[in-house]
């Protein structure tokens, strides 16, 4: 099966928005290096650092962690790992923004935690406001208004032409939940921009599988 080429016109300024580091490399790494070709601005935006992630604490201590500290560690860990695969595709530290966001947590945020509620609590780090002192926002508290807020700072700052996000029929809850936030940014934002929505779960997708 062939899909068409996304157009990019040397006007564009693409912005990616991707659940958990891995995300953007996975659903738009080809089309980060053709943009870059083209010397057309690229920024990517992280919701979170990924720091549920179980397989990640299998291969760095060979089994399962999970004390608050050293999955706060695992997101650091993960940070940096973006930082450096995202260089491997042409992008600086400065191409990129991580929110902080809990991993696992923000469809919860998404559907429970706005206004009088209270601030959404990750099972596993423990947290209620974002704690990575290298996020977008430090101590912005888990909900709902508040992940609206940065993506339409990001969204205002970087004027995008074209966004890139994760699919609403994806799989996993993150990723549902970045194109619910990015649609109701967008639908508050009077910009003209094209939403480019990109599936990295889906029941056999992609297969064959690994």
């Amino acid at each position: 099966m062939t899909f068409p080429a996304v157009p990019l016109e040397k006007h564009d300024r693409i912005l990616i928005l991707a659940p958990h580091p891995d995300d953007e490399t996975v659903g738009t790494g080809g089309l980060i290096q053709h943009a870059l070709e083209k010397n057309i601005p690229v920024h990517v935006v992280f919701l979170t650092n990924g720091d549920f992630n179980e397989w990640s604490f299998i291969i760095y201590r060979e089994r399962p962690v999970i004390s608050h500290e050293n999955v706060l560690k695992m997101g650091e860990v993960r940070h940096d790992e973006a930082v450096k695969a995202t260089s491997v595709l042409g992008l600086s530290e400065n191409n990129l923004s991580f929110l902080g966001y809990p991993d696992y947590g923000t469809q919860e945020i998404w559907c429970k935690h706005w206004g009088d509620s209270p601030p959404y609590e990750s099972f596993l780090t423990g947290a209620k406001e974002v704690p990575y002192s290298n996020s977008f926002r430090p101590g912005a508290p888990y909900k709902g208004e508040e992940i609206l807020k940065d993506i339409k700072r990001i969204i205002t700052d970087f004027k995008p032409t074209k966004i890139f996000v994760t699919h609403s029929a994806d799989n996993h809850p993150d990723h549902r939940a970045f194109y619910l936030f990015t649609g109701a940014a967008l639908m508050e934002l009077d910009m003209d921009i094209t939403l480019y929505p990109y599936l990295v779960h889906y029941n056999k997708w992609p297969d064959p599988r690994k």
